[in-house]
């Protein structure tokens, strides 16, 4: 397997993230409903590219590890992380199971690689479920969450992302440069 770019998926997966709330909030503050409908269509298809690309990394980083003893293939990792509402569970097969599963591989195959810590793939699960919570109260106009502690809980996630994403990437790879 090839190994991949780390500034590609950051940049993507971050990077398209990004643009998608600046164009969302644009369309929120702009006063013609042409120009917003413009920016909501454009958040729409950059959101759509990151989560593409994050899918994508998340296929990757399973095949990279199939030797018969994963938990799971590529293609059940991603399709069922695109299940509403079960992916809020499955989020924890496929990032936690990745970690130990990638442990287990490289200790089955004797590769002096960097193993994964399993727990900050958990807390990047906790922080993705507590997102959602987060997200979901806020549509809902509840006002029982403060918006500080909403706002940490974001932010906290989006580091535990970017972690996860470079710690992905980095076993890819490592596993790549194992292999040639």
């Amino acid at each position: 397997m090839p190994r991949i770019s780390k500034s590609l998926y950051l940049a993507s997966v971050f990077g398209g993230s990004f643009l998608a709330i600046s164009a969302l909030a644009e369309s929120q503050t702009s006063g013609r409903r042409s120009e917003a409908r413009i920016l909501l269509v454009v958040a729409g298809l950059l959101q759509v590219y990151a989560g593409a690309m994050f899918l994508r990394l998340i296929h990757r980083s399973w095949a990279a590890i199939q030797d018969g003893h994963a938990r799971m293939t590529p293609a059940r990792a991603v399709g069922l992380m695109l299940v509403p509402l079960f992916n809020l569970y499955w989020q924890f097969e496929v990032f936690v199971g990745f970690a130990k599963d990638f442990n287990s591989y490289i200790s089955r195959h004797a590769l002096r690689i960097m193993r994964q810590q399993v727990w900050q793939f958990v807390i990047f699960s906790v922080l993705l479920l507590a997102g959602f919570v987060v997200s979901v109260h806020r549509i809902m106009g509840l006002r029982m969450i403060p918006r500080p502690v909403a706002g940490a809980v974001l932010l906290a996630g989006v580091v535990a992302a970017i972690v996860v994403v470079l710690r992905l990437c980095s076993a890819v790879n490592a596993l790549a440069g194992a292999r040639s």
